[in-house]
């Protein structure tokens, strides 16, 4: 994943600009009148491409920053989910967005290459038209000054065009990487919600599994100690039920040696009575 994010980063590293080919500054030191046309279109073109490439920096640096609130959505929970959907829908709206810049830059630079050749054409029209001007005057010069002209007009063509192959081969190969990283970026956008997603419900299963696993060790221990308690409380009660019955059993020790207390003190007194009877009889108080 970092060796894709660091791709990503080098494709939205800004391009250098694009330097005057060597041919043309020949041709506007040969033209000196129409070379300053030219570099006053060569420079409206220019800050055009320079506020054209702003814009796009522009946008590949709030794409940049996108990419990077993307990566920290990664960490969210999947109730996020709908936002990273609805931000990757964006970032698709964007995509078109510049896919449709770089067309619109594509029909210009072929505008401007139509347009250079046609100039072409015309100075070679004129040159042509002044050189049979020329020859009508100037028999003796014609051959000379028409075969330098074949020989500038073919320079020019040839000029014109290598610099129309180069400049739609240079455009051809701009559309194509660019239309590579749209690609890429969409793919990329799409595996990293995917990966998110999976990311999310991994780790929302994961918590998942983790409560039920502290529940059913919360509820084992609850069981456990809740069983601990109840024998504790039982054996208590037993316990308690035994102290209660030795308590019984004593009361009950207690009253029978009571009983049989009270039974000696009315046998005593009773064998007393008979020995004062008996004492008194002795002694002939009475008779029977």
């Amino acid at each position: 994943m970092a060796g894709l994010w660091q791709m990503v980063f080098r494709q939205l590293q800004p391009r250098k600009k694009r330097m005057v080919p060597q041919n043309v500054r020949l041709l506007n030191r040969n033209k000196p009148e129409e070379s300053g046309q030219m570099h006053t279109q060569e420079q409206e073109r220019t800050q055009k491409d320079v506020e054209n490439e702003d814009l796009l920096i522009n946008q590949i640096d709030e794409f940049r920053e996108k990419a990077k609130q993307l990566q920290v959505l990664l960490e969210a929970k999947e109730s996020k989910a709908a936002e990273l959907q609805s931000l990757v829908d964006e970032r698709a709206g964007k995509a078109q967005e510049l896919e449709h810049i770089l067309t619109e830059r594509q029909e210009e630079a072929d505008k401007i290459v139509t347009e250079f050749g046609r100039k072409v054409d015309a100075l070679a029209d004129k040159v042509t038209t002044k050189m049979a001007e020329i020859e009508a005057g100037l028999s003796g010069q014609v051959a000379d000054i028409r075969k330098t002209s074949e020989e500038q007009i073919a320079l020019n063509r040839r000029m014109n065009e290598e610099q129309t192959a180069s400049n739609r081969k240079l455009n051809e190969e701009q559309i194509a990487a660019n239309k590579q990283f749209l690609e890429e970026q969409a793919i990329a956008n799409k595996k990293l919600s995917e990966g998110q997603i999976a990311e999310v419900k991994e780790l929302l299963e994961n918590a998942t599994s983790q409560l039920e696993s502290i529940k059913t060790d919360l509820s084992e221990k609850v069981h456990t100690e809740n069983v601990k308690c109840y024998r504790n409380i039982q054996d208590l009660f037993n316990e308690f039920d035994s102290k209660i019955e030795k308590m019984d059993e004593m009361e009950g020790g207690v009253d029978s040696v009571k009983g049989y207390v009270k039974l000696l003190s009315w046998f005593s007194i009773l064998n007393f009575v008979v020995l004062i009877i008996f004492i008194l009889y002795s002694m002939g108080v009475f008779h029977f």
